[in-house]
């Protein structure tokens, strides 16, 4: 009787078994699974591997050879000259009023004023997000600029200062008035930069809006219960959570200081000296060389210059690492 009784437990037991939660696969379909991971992967990094040993890798490392080369216009070969090509550009860039010395300091000076309207352009966003009175125009019409070609916008400020400003104020108020673009000097180059900066504020409001959507209300909310003004919630709480985003355009900005040739090649060709960025100085040397003569002596420069943008670049990570308020939420 005892022993009926075990064997229809030992049943029941067997009946109502779960099945196991982990079945072992084949050693064969493992090997498939890792071989079809391995290979969409490759799929994936492939071509940005190709784009960055080719466009990246391949061009720094031929112009560092060349920046210690000289190309013979005769023989039409190259010859190494040692750091030639590299006294060359530091006694350039010694030269008061040489064009690469007014061109590292006008670059420089582009990159420093520039930070004056990085505020704005987290104000501008903040005043959409908080959807404030008119943000939907303002938010079409400062990202508009941005939509359209730089082309087109370089076209349309050229024919507004060289031709349109002066015209008007010679038809309605009788003053003369020079075309500011064609003056050339510091004149030209303060009338393009703060036109291109004021329109470049609204670069911005896309990335630094999505980044405000994400906060919680709940804690705005908070804040507003707590008397929290909109100027307080911004420095207090909206600027400390998208202190990352502002900290990678910072840095981002400083490897551009020396590569940023602005419009100076729409307005002037390659015939202008001053207004001139080390940019545009670099990209006319290539333009205008004949055969490969000017290649070497523009190799040496991007090579000096990327001496000082590096650790430029590297300080400056490292500061916002350091005041970083590392705000999460």
């Amino acid at each position: 009787m005892k022993n009926q009784q075990a064997s229809k437990v030992e049943s029941a037991v067997e009946t109502t078994a779960q099945p196991p939660l982990y079945v072992r696969k084949k050693d064969g379909s493992v090997k498939k699974a890792r071989m079809v991971e391995t290979l969409f992967y490759i799929s994936i990094v492939i071509l940005p591997m190709l784009q960055l040993s080719l466009y990246y890798v391949y061009v720094n490392f031929d112009a560092f050879f060349m920046s210690f080369q000289q190309w013979d216009a005769i023989t039409g070969e190259f010859s190494w000259v040692g750091f030639d090509n590299f006294r060359k550009v530091l006694f350039e860039v010694k030269q008061d009023g040489g064009w690469l010395n007014v061109s590292l300091v006008q670059s420089c000076v582009t990159w420093i004023a520039s930070k004056i309207f990085m505020p704005l352009d987290i104000l501008f966003a903040y005043y959409c997000y908080k959807k404030m009175p008119g943000w939907n125009f303002f938010k079409g019409m400062l990202y508009l600029p941005q939509v359209l070609s730089a082309m087109v916008i370089s076209l349309l400020v050229q024919y507004m200062f060289n031709n349109l400003i002066p015209e008007i104020a010679m038809t309605y108020f009788g003053k003369r008035v020079n075309p500011m673009l064609n003056v050339g000097g510091w004149d030209a180059y303060w009338t393009d930069f703060w036109w291109t900066g004021l329109f470049s504020c609204g670069g911005g409001i896309l990335l630094y809006t999505t980044i405000m959507s994400r906060i919680p209300e709940s804690l705005t909310e908070y804040a507003y219960l707590e008397g929290c003004g909109p100027m307080r919630e911004f420095l207090t709480i909206t600027f400390p959570l998208i202190f990352g985003t502002f900290a990678v355009n910072l840095v981002g900005g400083v490897a551009t200081i020396f590569s940023s040739n602005g419009s100076w090649f729409t307005y002037f060709g390659t015939g202008s000296t001053n207004p001139s960025s080390v940019g545009y100085f670099i990209y006319c040397l290539t333009l205008d060389s004949k055969g490969y003569s000017n290649y070497p002596y523009a190799s040496a420069c991007g090579m000096f210059f990327t001496l000082f943008a590096v650790p430029l670049t590297l300080g400056m990570r490292w500061l916002t690492d350091k005041i970083d308020p590392k705000v999460q939420y």
